[in-house]
């Protein structure tokens, strides 16, 4: 699994980058120390359920879906199940990303390959922090799709 990205974006004048840059450094530590909260994951389900749809107004989107959907070998329905898998996102699963379950926020997401040959897409799940197996080792935790 390839590392996950985080972008953020905001537009400000030069006077207040400072500020903007100290406020997105919070955020950020806020994201990873504390649990999601019940109307920050509503939120995010809707936001993810409806950009994905909204996504695919673009031909080019359209087209990269077409070749990811062949690379992962995702099912022909995932254009409808995903969404309802994304809608059933629960804290808890959300709280699988961190080995104390403190946590709403991962390193590095992948969703597409059936790693346990069940017929859905898995989501493997990153965490750098875990030390679990040693300092700095890391780990990788799989959520399988039929669970999503």
């Amino acid at each position: 699994m390839l590392p996950g990205t985080f972008n953020a974006y905001i537009g400000t004048s030069a006077r207040h980058v400072s500020t903007a840059v100290s406020g997105f450094l919070d955020e950020i530590r806020r994201i990873q120390d504390e649990r999601v909260g019940a109307a920050e994951l509503r939120l995010a389900r809707d936001y993810v359920v409806g950009a994905f749809a909204l996504s695919f107004q673009r031909a080019s989107r359209r087209a990269t879906y077409m070749i990811n959907a062949e690379r992962y070998g995702l099912p022909p329905d995932n254009l409808e199940r995903f969404p309802r898998q994304i809608a059933g996102v629960t804290a808890a699963d959300v709280a699988l990303t961190h080995p104390d379950g403190g946590a709403s926020f991962s390193d590095s997401l992948s969703l597409g390959d059936d790693m346990d040959g069940g017929g859905s897409p898995d989501l493997l799940v990153g965490w750098i922090d875990d030390d679990d197996g040693g300092t700095g080792a890391g780990a990788v935790f799989l959520i399988l799709g039929e669970d999503l």
